[in-house]
Order: C-alpha cells, then structure tokens, then sequence
C-alpha cells in the first residue's frame, strides 16, 4: 500500500502521519492548519472532494488511521501521543491568551458589557502593554544615568 505522510514531532523526533486516499471516493486525504479563534493552530485532515465529507481533527484521524489499521503499534502509540500533546500545547496556548485577554480587559474596557473582545483587540492590547513597559524601562534607565552624572559632578566640586 502507497501512502504518503505528514510529519509531526513528539519530543524533537517525527512523527509520521499516513496520508490515504478517502474511503469514499478514493481522493488523497490532504492535511491543513486552521486559522479560526477556537480551533487556531489545529491540523485538520480532509478529502479534497468536498461533498464526500471526509474530515477529521488530527488525532480523531490518527485514531481512524489505528482502527482500520494504516498505523500499528509504536507507529500508532507515537503518532498519538504527538497529537495528544499537540493538542494540549495549543490548548495551554488558548488558555494563556484568554488569560491575559481577560486581565487586559479588566484593565482597560470600554467595550459595551457583554461584548467578547476579539483575538486581535486582545493582541493589540498586549502589545501596547509590551511597549508601554519599554517605554518605561527606557526612562527608569534615563533617570538613573542623570542621578550618577549629578552624583559624579558633585564628587568633582
């Protein structure tokens, strides 16, 4: 059996990930990366076809791959175990930005009460949080450099 494969990685070693032909209509399956809020950095594994409606998240397509057994033994345990932990790292990740989303807004909301803020007001706001604190380091450092030239003058009188 001809299968091409998706790289993956489970503790800096790869993983592969068959890529077979859709049981419905025997087009390559093909791997893609979602860009939506709630699913942002997940692999997706799909028919081409569209209409044939073959789709899975990557571990549910690891886990078709085991039960019609195009993945067998430490092939399988490996191949799981990086989505398990991929899925987990990007989740940790969603959990993070939502955190400091939440924090950033209870800092400074004008939103209406009620409206979700969006990924890109929550990134916009972190990165003028990053800047404001440059801004600040920069003068603390400038203010310490005026303290030592009047300390060095007064020592010089």
């Amino acid at each position: 059996m001809s299968v091409s494969s998706a790289m993956s990685s489970l503790g800096g070693r790869a993983v592969e990930v068959p890529l077979i032909r859709c049981p419905h209509c025997r087009t390559r399956v093909k791997f893609y990366l979602s860009n939506t809020d709630t699913h942002e950095g997940w692999l997706f594994y799909k028919c081409i076809n569209g209409p044939c409606g073959f789709w899975h998240w990557e571990l549910e397509y690891i886990v078709y791959l085991v039960e019609h057994r195009f993945l067998n033994g430490n092939e399988a345990v490996d191949a799981i175990g990086a989505a398990e932990d991929r899925r987990e790292q990007l989740l940790r990740e969603r959990e993070e930005r939502a955190r400091l989303a939440g924090i950033a807004a209870g800092i400074y909301d004008r939103r209406p009460s009620g409206s979700p803020m969006t990924k890109q007001q929550a990134d916009a706001l972190l990165c003028l949080g990053r800047e404001m604190l440059l801004v600040l380091k920069a003068m603390m450092g400038s203010f310490l450099l005026l303290c030592v030239m009047f300390g060095i003058s007064l020592l010089k009188k």
